[in-house]
């Protein structure tokens, strides 16, 4: 084996040479060749023409994307040295491993003291640096969490900042957690990070404006699981969940709201991707902060078994059916959770349905009897007193939310065709609605908080139901508020009253001329009621001066039509229905 001195003089014998051979042919380019010899490897500028295989050390000239130093990760993962010249330098690399599947790094950047070094991630797809990573200052490391790499190159810049230059070093180290880390670059639906239901993962909130994108996709089989979402979030740091049902991430389907606190965790019990949906997009930001250190964790879990009332996430935007009859326990989740219904069936369906001749609901037919004209007398005497005839259009609905817990407030609005109608509640905190007929899938019905104090987790806020008054015999048919638009008094009716509402009953005395007979008429009801009875021309027989929930009217009325106009006596009413009767003794 040779020694040090010998390989010492071999090396001065070798420079003497070149100069020699230099010198007799001429040659001017003396100083080229002395740097190229006497230069530290780690700091030689190599021309981007020698070589496009992969490097262990950059490759000049490398500012721009198309001209990346290529990298290529194997079993040994060397320190790639490299220098940021000048304050216009920007070093692009092109990373890509050797494996046959996509592996996890942890990617730092190492600087001299001279060095601020700031790393730049470029999105396939998407040019120029949307991504950075910029934390630290001069001579301190920036580094990536978890970067997922694979066969296809991802380019990754460095550059630094405030016209800092200096000597760096690119450390790669693998990361052996698997498909259980969220990855970067994910701030776009085409590099979101896959996550099957049921499943978990675990991810950094990890440089201001970061923003994770998952993509959430249905597990094997046809039938659509109900899962339990659950977050645990980085301490002390506020964070914002939306999920939206389309690529574009334009209207979200439902948001989370996140302090941050100590031992916190958002949880939604009922969870579900909504029915014509392939891909749910979670988006996870930060919008205060970054924390490289803690980790969040959220998880989807299955549930064994959901009762058939349970109302179902994410419903913000995407109504959840509400067939009639229906009861759902629901449960708002944040300050800004808005639990959408679609009452009936979905459009879809209603479309579906009205391609037959029958269609849905039957268009109104009023046919009234004239209550103020000459009814006839055939020859053996008078003619029956003939009522009003109505053909019901369709039938109401009756539509009740009432909150579950002490401190809970909610408020409702009603969607149709005719706009959004916001439904205060009542004095005992519930919401009711009963003044619109029932067409399905025409109208929607949203619960919002008014005020949810923070309760144990998977406890119910509130229930929400749908009834029909098809269920309720002899229900009253609005539009019935004044004369012409009658309904008939026959035996026992029902009806609704709201606060401007003015229910008109007809009934016949129908005894013979000229003769008086007894007449009682009964309300009763949990609201007061006022009532006043009119003869078929409209004028005043008896007004009930004092408003009461319970009447009992004794009339010694002759033959003719009459009328009953039942209206509220005070308050603002309600859903439920007062009972009207008529006794006569002939």
């Amino acid at each position: 084996m040779r020694s040090p001195a010998f390989q010492k003089l071999g090396a001065s014998l070798f420079r003497a040479a070149l100069l020699l051979m230099l010198v007799s042919s001429g040659c001017k380019c003396e100083d080229a060749i002395r740097g190229a010899v006497d230069k530290d490897p780690n700091k030689r500028r190599i021309d981007k023409h020698t070589t496009k295989d992969p490097q262990t050390a950059e490759q000049e000239p490398n500012n721009a994307p198309e001209v990346a130093t290529p990298i290529l990760l194997g079993n040994e993962l060397r320190p790639l040295p490299a220098t940021v010249a000048d304050a216009s330098d920007v070093d692009w690399y092109e990373v890509a491993t050797s494996a046959e599947e996509p592996q996890l790094f942890t990617v730092v950047v190492e600087p001299s003291e001279s060095l601020n070094p700031s790393i730049h991630l470029q999105i396939p797809g998407h040019e120029g640096l949307p991504v950075a990573y910029d934390i630290g200052g001069k001579g301190e490391p920036e580094s990536v969490v978890a970067m997922r790499l694979g066969k296809t190159p991802i380019r990754m810049a460095v550059r630094g900042e405030e016209g800092t230059t200096g000597d760096y070093k690119i450390i790669f180290t693998k990361r052996m957690a698997g498909g259980s880390v969220e990855w970067e670059p994910n701030d776009m639906p085409s590099v979101a990070v896959d996550l099957e239901l049921p499943g978990q993962i675990e991810g950094f909130v990890d440089r201001p404006s970061d923003r994770d994108v998952f993509a959430i996709k249905r597990g094997e089989g046809d039938e659509q699981p109900v899962v339990s979402f659950e977050y645990r979030p980085v301490v002390n740091l506020p964070q914002v969940i939306r999920f939206f049902g389309a690529e574009d991430l334009r209207e979200p389907l439902m948001s989370l709201q996140v302090a941050g606190q100590k031992n916190q965790k958002v949880a939604v019990p009922n969870f579900r991707i909504p029915d014509g949906i392939d891909t749910l997009w979670m988006v996870l930001t930060a919008p205060d902060g970054f924390d490289r250190k803690s980790a969040y964790m959220l998880s989807f879990r299955p549930v064994p078994s959901v009762a058939d009332d349970v109302e179902l996430e994410p419903n913000d935007t995407h109504p959840q059916p509400l067939p009639m009859p229906a009861k759902l326990r629901g449960i708002l989740h944040s300050p800004d959770d808005t639990d959408h219904f679609a009452l009936g069936v979905l459009e879809a369906q209603k479309e579906a349905d009205m391609g037959n001749d029958a269609g849905i609901v039957p268009k109104a037919i009023e046919a009234q009897a004239d209550m103020g004209g000459d009814a006839g007398l055939p020859p053996e005497g008078p003619a029956p007193i003939a009522l009003p005839e109505k053909t019901r259009a369709g039938e109401y609905f009756i539509l009740r939310a009432k909150a579950l817990r002490k401190g809970v407030k909610i408020g409702g609005t009603l969607s149709g065709p005719s706009g959004e109608r916001r439904i205060e509640p009542q004095l005992d905190g519930s919401v009711e609605l009963c003044d619109t007929l029932y067409r399905p899938g025409e109208h929607e019905f949203w619960v919002h908080p008014l005020e949810v104090p923070k309760g144990p987790d998977g406890e119910f806020d509130y229930s929400v139901s749908l009834d029909s008054t098809a269920q309720l015999e002899g229900f009253e048919i609005e539009p019935n508020n004044e004369k012409a638009s009658a309904d008939a008094l026959t035996a026992v009716q029902r009806g609704f009253l709201t606060s401007k509402d003015v229910d008109v009953w007809a009934f016949a005395q129908d005894i013979a001329p000229d003769t008086f007979g007894p007449v009682t008429v009964e309300l009763t009801g949990k609201y007061p009621m006022r009532v006043r009875v009119l003869d078929a021309e409209g004028g005043l027989v008896l007004d009930v001066p004092q408003p009461s929930a319970t009447h009992e009217i004794a009339l010694d009325l002759p033959r003719g039509m009459y009328l009953v106009e039942v209206q509220l006596g005070s308050g603002v009413g309600g859903c439920d229905p007062y009972e009207i009767k008529l006794k006569s003794v002939k």
